[in-house]
């Protein structure tokens, strides 16, 4: 009987899952990747197959549509300015609700199903947070986007033990004030912010983005790696604007300050993070110093 060699393929998926069982990584889950049912199976389906394989995972996840979704339904108008939500303390209420008590624990169950031992994590209990003090690039004024947190200080001990426990924390981006106050957090910077202070090998943005793009509109821009000098660049062009500034800042600097790379990856392909961090494919934008 003829024995079969290994495909180069198969061999080399064998060994990025062996290096990946070394590494640690976390995926910060939001846009409207989270809205289509079956997409989020999807994506939870290989989040589970992935911890299965000995990955260590941490998963931070946004809400932006549902927590809009139930301002509406509250009589509240969202508003944004560069990407980051205006809070005033009736809409911190609903943030809050909305991401401890409906989508955060709707992840963890989902994991659950998948038989992954997922652990419900507020944001409260593991960052410590300011009040954003938010200086506008195009104007150079401050403004005041109400109850707007910035991490001043991860709970690493808390979510390392975790992680030897053999589980995988769901964390909301909301944080504790120094009064018990709660902050609304943007979940790019929440999980910057905790991927530096883990120093993971690789912090993932999935959202519904392929990417960066030069042009917003044509998919084929696509920058396949950049470095935070070119980043500056793109955005002194205009390239990188809007709701992408909090997300390409907080990338760069949680690189400067302990993350090894950044992946920028559209969760609306399939299986792409399988595909991504076992077979290692190239997907999206990679950042690295």
């Amino acid at each position: 009987m003829k024995t079969q060699t290994p495909s180069a393929a198969f061999v080399e998926s064998c060994k990025q899952i062996l290096q990946g069982k070394n590494h640690l990584i976390l995926i910060k889950y939001g846009g409207s990747a989270m809205e289509d049912p079956a997409r989020v199976d999807q994506v939870l389906d290989d989040i589970a197959l992935i911890r299965k394989m000995g990955w260590k995972l941490v998963l931070v996840h946004g809400g932006g549509k549902a927590i809009s979704k139930a301002m509406q339904e509250s009589g509240l108008k969202p508003e944004f300015i560069d990407g980051l939500r205006v809070t005033d303390e009736a809409s911190m209420k609903v943030v809050e609700q909305t991401l401890d008590h409906e989508v955060n624990p709707e992840i963890v169950r989902k994991l659950k199903e998948r038989g992954i031992n997922a652990l419900s994590v507020s944001g409260k209990s593991v960052l410590k947070a300011t009040k954003l003090l938010y200086y506008q690039e195009k104007t150079g004024k401050e403004l005041d986007l109400g109850q707007i947190g910035d991490v001043a200080q991860v709970e690493v001990g808390q979510i390392s033990l975790l992680l030897d426990e053999g589980k995988l924390p769901v964390i909301s981006p909301v944080g504790l004030g120094e009064k018990g106050e709660a902050f609304n957090i943007n979940a790019d910077i929440a999980a910057a912010k905790i991927g530096a202070a883990l120093k993971v090998d690789s912090l993932i943005f999935l959202s519904d983005v392929r990417g960066i793009l030069r042009d917003h509109k044509n998919p084929e821009t696509l920058f396949t790696e950049l470095d935070p000098q070119k980043i500056t660049t793109l955005k002194q062009e205009g390239v990188i604007d809007g709701g992408m500034i909090p997300k390409v800042d907080s990338a760069v600097e949680s690189l400067k300050n302990g993350a090894q790379q950044i992946l920028f990856l559209d969760g609306r392909e399939e299986h792409i993070l399988i595909e991504t961090l076992w077979m290692g494919i190239s997907h999206g934008t990679k950042i690295q110093l």
